[in-house]
């Protein structure tokens, strides 16, 4: 039989609404995409066999989940959650924001800017408490890297976060001491400002009727279809030893042990 890769293991339940949606995402632009065979476009011969259209009419994604082994309906019914699970956090944020609200979202960016700095620059003092501190917010802020880099309608929700992190557990006594709690302060006071001028959007969950389904539902539902996708593509690599299986279990492999890497982060109490 000879050796094979195997799928990490992983418990799905850990990760919050967020960061489950975001590993789903991740997880489909892994799917290989279609091969173009060469000669394809000028064979009459092959001009009315139906295998043309299983790949770019349904999905939306250019993946090929035959290549994993991975049945084509299958998954097109996940791409599909995954999509919907997305559009249950976006739905929060106009699709064009107002004026006011690009002021407010604006004004967010200075200030969670200026609180990075100032940790960061607040780790080389060379006052000790200050200093631990300092880096007890480091790695804190470790969580929401790449959040100024973010457009603001996406990586709204992670200042919601920070807003709510930053009252508890350690980080309250590491922001007062290095007196950075007017900040904070102002950061929740503007983005609550941004989320009360970017509300009207969440009446388009009223009027889309089925189409809505809770985080809970799709959560279940993505399990299943994970655990159906793990199945096929390692059967694949048991019984075929494709380079495509295994190329997608080891890009696979290294999702999970990044998100559990942020998991970890998260749940770890810093002393």
């Amino acid at each position: 039989m000879g050796s094979f890769l195997l799928v990490k293991k992983f418990d799905l339940s850990r990760m919050t609404d967020r960061e489950y949606v975001r590993f789903m995402s991740a997880l489909l632009e892994l799917i290989p995409p279609p091969v173009k065979k060469e000669g394809s476009e000028s064979s009459e011969e092959g001009d009315d066999k139906p295998q043309k259209r299983r790949f770019g009419e349904g999905l939306r994604r250019n993946m090929d989940p035959s290549r994993i082994g991975m049945p084509y309906d299958l998954m097109k019914e996940m791409e599909d959650d995954v999509d919907r699970m997305r559009e249950n956090f976006e739905d929060e944020f106009p699709l064009k924001e107002s004026d006011e609200a690009k002021l407010h979202a604006e004004n967010c960016k200075k200030i969670l800017n200026f609180i990075f700095m100032q940790i960061k620059m607040s780790a080389t003092l060379p006052f000790e408490q200050e200093k631990k501190a300092a880096r007890s917010l480091t790695r804190f802020m470790k969580t929401y890297e790449g959040i100024l880099q973010e457009p603001f309608h996406e990586a709204s929700w992670r200042i919601s976060g920070i807003v709510l992190d930053s009252q508890i557990g350690y980080c309250a006594p590491s922001i007062k001491t290095l007196k950075l709690n007017v900040y904070f302060d102002a950061l929740k006071e503007e983005y609550g400002a941004y989320a009360s001028t970017s509300r009207y959007r969440q009446r388009i969950l009223l009027s889309r009727g089925a189409r809505y389904d809770s985080n809970p539902k799709l959560r279940k539902r993505l399990g299943e279809y994970f655990e159906d996708l793990t199945l096929y593509v390692q059967a694949q690599e048991v019984i075929l030893h494709t380079a495509d299986s295994k190329n997608f279990i080891t890009n696979l492999n290294q999702l999970i042990k990044k998100t559990e890497e942020k998991i970890k982060l998260r749940e770890t109490p810093m002393k």
